[in-house]
């Protein structure tokens, strides 16, 4: 996983109307007691570049003064993923709950077969059960950003507790 120093999310494809501006919020308010912390994220909304949310996230992620933290990326393909989330420390599921409450995401698995503990919306109750009785994540409010940034700070600062619970 990630360097020691640093702690990486994975956000995952940007969607500014579904829960990526509440993420860059939590980011900005993490990275307060995470210095060296990262969240990598892709556009993968662009069908043409005048359809990209990239701008959008780098103006936004330049208003909230963490563009060090932002690693924004071009999609890639689905093989690629599982090298990229080796470099990565946590995964989000940012879904609010208009999508967020009845969903069991793939990009649920793909964490966990990654090795990866979860931060997902604490009002999925399939995700829940799944991340309770595993132990294998932490839950957050996707809509308030103190609350994520709650939750990747409690990983972040217990390094031994978050790979075990990305090991189960």
């Amino acid at each position: 996983h990630a360097s020691r120093d640093t702690f990486t999310v994975m956000h995952g494809k940007t969607h500014l109307n579904r829960g990526t501006n509440t993420v860059l919020k939590a980011l900005q308010l993490a990275r307060k007691q995470v210095p060296r912390l990262r969240s990598i994220m892709f556009d993968m909304s662009a069908k043409s570049a005048e359809d990209s949310d990239r701008e959008a996230v780098r103006r936004q992620a330049a208003a909230l003064q963490i563009e060090d933290v932002v690693d924004l990326r071009a999609a890639v393909s689905l093989p690629e993923m599982p090298d990229i989330l080796r470099t990565c420390d946590a995964g989000l599921i940012a879904y609010g709950r208009d999508l967020g409450a009845d969903s069991l995401p793939n990009r649920l698995f793909e964490y966990m077969a990654a090795g990866l503990p979860v931060i997902a919306p604490d009002y999925s109750t399939e995700i829940c059960r799944i991340l309770h009785e595993d132990e294998c994540g932490v839950t957050a409010d996707f809509e308030n950003p103190s609350s994520i940034a709650a939750a990747i700070v409690e990983l972040a600062r217990d390094p031994d507790r978050c790979r075990e619970m990305g090991r189960k």
